[in-house]
């Protein structure tokens, strides 16, 4: 409150005078004159009034009211005049509002104020609310949620699967990443109202198996799906289930690949999410394999190793029930013979669901001894230097496989005869023969006499297997056909030979020297 003035009078009148018995608002006034919207502005009052006990001054406008109270305690026999200000008053808006001035005993006094347009007032923030659902289930979905301006001046984001947030009113840019992609939507904030935005990322739920065509069920099989940048999106092994996006942000289907890697090498399909279940079909037979010992013509317990393209597929001793795609393969069998391992490689075409043999070509070899005596000769069967057989009698069946050689020795009565055979048929006949002569020194000469013969059976059912060097998987191969046991017939020391024979005949002199030197 301000008080401008107050005039008084020191004199004192013995005489009597007429005055106004009550007091008065004599004006009223506004500083400053102009008013702007949203500054403040104060209203006057002037009040006039004979000394008299406490009186009371106010103003009132809007929603605002103010007074404030004097006690001057002066002379009553005069007049006294006052001027205060109240406020400051701030309104916000433009436009003309009504005023009152009132004071003690006094009939109030109205007036105006005209609040000229200033600074707009601050409007009030709205609440935009986000929520990212999966479209397959209506749950919510992990995403990263971004607010921007018009513009693309991002104010606010969340790794989550809903954003709230106070914003000014008017127009955002909702942007959802997801599965790599980008979502973007329209948003209108008001002020002091929610705005709720939902975003349906659409999904499908998919299942894609290997199936394995003999089994009829999925095998056990890496299977992988994978994304239209190449990258993995789901993997397992025989059946894959995964919820994949169905659709791009622009409306289109996403292409898919599953692809099944199985020994036979990797199958694979391509398909779109709309499909509920994708089937990679890997079209195996069934196949039953045995390994055959060609000499016996029964099945042998050798182990034997089944090889694809990308490695050993199965393993297993003399009968082997397999699933196959159609399709050649290397196989190695481990053929134990007289305690010699030899490994036999050979190729399988499975064509379809039929049953497979792989044929050891192994030699029966039957060697009889001619001596002269009633005693029993003795028989050795040398490989690689090594023996593999020893015995004693005239005759002696001893298994070895065919195409490699072998040196045949007989002894008797210091006599001892030898000689190498090659083998080439299922069964073959060596005779030895043991002749001792005499001459005019004590040294015991012995005669060379070795013959042997081939045999070769035929039949009308064959087996085509294929010989390759042994290094698993076998590279280089050789073809030979191995056959049943049958007919017999005799072949000959092919007449290109003579070379061969004469290193034969020096490996038998070596030979026996080498047993005359050991009894002696």
């Amino acid at each position: 409150n301000r008080l401008e003035s107050i005039m008084i009078d020191n004199l004192c009148f013995f005489s009597c005078t007429c005055q106004t018995p009550y007091p008065y608002i004599s004006s009223t006034s506004v500083e400053p004159s102009s008013v702007q919207a949203g500054q403040p502005f104060w209203i006057g009052v002037n009040y006039t009034f004979i000394g008299w006990p406490p009186f009371t001054v106010g103003v009132a406008i809007a929603n605002y009211s103010l007074s404030t109270s004097f006690d001057l305690r002066i002379n009553q026999n005069n007049f006294y005049q006052i001027e205060a200000f109240f406020g400051p008053f701030v309104i916000e808006s433009p436009g003309v509002y009504n005023y009152t001035a009132w004071g003690t005993e006094v009939k109030p006094v109205s007036g105006n104020v005209t609040v000229l347009g200033g600074a707009p007032a601050q409007p009030q923030n709205g609440i935009l609310n986000v929520a990212v659902l999966n479209g397959l289930n209506g749950s919510l979905l992990p995403a990263r949620i971004t607010v921007s301006t018009p513009d693309g001046l991002a104010l606010i984001y969340s790794d989550s699967s809903t954003l709230s947030a106070q914003l000014a009113p008017g127009q955002y840019v909702v942007k959802v990443q997801a599965f790599g992609y980008t979502w973007a939507s329209n948003a209108t904030v008001y002020p002091g109202q929610p705005t709720n935005l939902t975003i349906v990322i659409p999904l499908a739920e998919v299942s894609v198996e290997a199936l394995d065509s003999a089994l009829g069920a999925p095998g056990a099989w890496d299977v992988a799906i994978y994304g239209p940048d190449g990258a993995v999106v789901a993997q397992g092994v025989g059946v894959v289930k995964a919820q994949l996006l169905s659709k791009f942000p622009n409306g289109t289907y996403v292409p898919y690949r599953a692809v099944a890697r199985t020994p036979f090498g990797d199958y694979e399909r391509q398909f779109y999410a709309s499909a509920a279940q994708v089937v990679i079909r890997v079209p195996t037979v069934p196949v039953a394999l045995s390994v055959v010992d060609r000499a016996s013509g029964s099945i042998a317990p050798w182990n034997v190793t089944i090889y694809g393209p990308r490695g050993a597929i199965a393993s297993g001793v003399g009968q082997l029930y397999l699933r196959l795609v159609p399709g050649t393969y290397a196989a190695v069998v481990r053929a134990v013979l007289n305690g010699v391992a030899y490994n036999y490689s050979a190729q399988l075409a499975v064509a379809g669901a039929s049953p497979l043999q792989i044929v050891v070509p192994t030699t029966m070899l039957s060697i009889y001894v001619e001596h002269e005596g009633a005693g029993e000769p003795a028989i050795e069967v040398l490989y690689g230097g090594r023996p593999i057989y020893s015995g004693v009698g005239a005759r002696a069946d001893v298994e070895v496989m065919s195409g490699l050689s072998y040196v045949v020795v007989a002894s008797y009565g210091g006599v001892s005869n030898a000689t190498v055979v090659t083998p080439s048929s299922p069964h073959q006949t060596v005779v030895i023969k043991l002749v001792a002569t005499q001459t005019t020194t004590t040294t015991q000469t012995t005669t060379i006499t070795a013959t042997w013969t081939t045999t070769t059976t035929t039949t009308t059912t064959q087996t085509t297997t294929t010989t390759t060097t042994i290094s698993p998987p076998p590279q280089s191969t050789t073809s030979s056909t191995s056959q049943v046991p049958g007919s017999t017939t005799t072949t000959t020391w092919p007449t290109e030979a003579s070379v061969i024979l004469l290193i034969v005949v020096a490996v038998v002199i070596i030979i026996l020297l080498l047993l005359a030197g050991r009894k002696h």
